[in-house]
């Protein structure tokens, strides 16, 4: 009652104290930072692993399965997702609120060095890091070919599409994901390498000395400099075939004398971030 005596009694006063609450919430109003991300510290740990020319479900086989089962053991994991994609493993954990993070990150490393020993002689050290939602793309546009050829699809959005979106202002970045794309595999034959008495490892170095690109030097003329390339990678299903792996007698021995090489379309997984 005393509150609305002095109210009623003091209009001037009160009448100040409402201009100087509506003046401040005003100003506050104005200062208010707006963020589309705001800073928020999310319990999650993102495990990223590449393998060079691996297939998603190589990548499946070979390394995301083997670090989900080490990992499944860290404290205070609440729930574990995956991607594997063509030549990319990305792991998300998540964890309880509260949970001290460095400490966190510090036990999964841990985890991940104890199966290190069981990944591929290639692979990429696994990379461990806070989850960003910045990260996530803002917009995603879903293609669907006219033809069902998603071959096709994937590399006019590669070559055509996605360079035309990069020129855009404002455009970070822009990824491609989904679709086919074609391979080719080379089946050898353990009884034909017998019979020319080879090893598997010669024929990989073969293709991997024939398939080159590389920076010669630098050219000079007059005060003008030009940088040589030796581009020698396959162009055709051809160029492999024809690959001489090693001599016989004085004749060439071709890849296809040990083996079989064709075209395979594989689907490439397609992208996914934890919402």
């Amino acid at each position: 009652m005393k509150l609305i005596s002095f109210l009623i009694n003091r209009p001037i006063a009160c009448s100040m104290i409402i201009f100087v609450l509506v003046f401040v919430g005003a100003i506050s109003f104005f200062l208010l930072p707006v963020n589309l991300f705001p800073n928020v510290s999310r319990p999650v740990l993102k495990i990223q692993t590449e393998l060079s020319g691996a297939g998603p479900y190589e990548m499946e086989e070979r390394v995301t399965k083997k670090l989900e089962e080490e990992l499944s053991f860290v404290e205070n994991l609440t729930k574990m997702t995956s991607l594997s994609s063509e030549e990319k493993s990305e792991i998300y954990l998540y964890f309880r609120w509260g949970t001290h993070m460095e400490y966190a990150a510090l036990n999964v490393r841990e985890k991940i060095d104890r199966v290190l020993e069981d990944l591929p002689e290639n692979v990429t050290p696994p990379v461990v890091e806070r989850f960003n939602p910045i990260d996530k793309p803002i917009l995603i546009l879903n293609l669907t070919p006219e033809d069902g050829d998603l071959t096709v699809l994937r590399t006019h959005t590669e070559k055509s599409l996605k360079p035309q979106l990069e020129r855009i202002e404002g455009v970070a970045s822009v990824a491609v994901y989904g679709g086919d794309k074609e391979e080719i595999l080379v089946q050898i034959s353990p009884s034909r390498l017998k019979a020319y008495s080879l090893t598997l490892e010669e024929v990989t170095d073969a293709l991997e000395k024939e398939n080159i690109e590389e920076s010669s030097g630098l050219l000079e003329e007059g005060e003008v400099q030009f940088l040589v390339k030796v581009s020698a990678r396959f162009q055709n299903i051809e160029d492999v075939k024809k690959v001489i792996v090693a001599t016989h007698e004085g004749s060439p021995i071709y890849l296809e004398s040990v083996g079989q090489v064709y075209l395979a379309r594989f689907p490439l997984a397609q992208d996914a971030s934890p919402v």
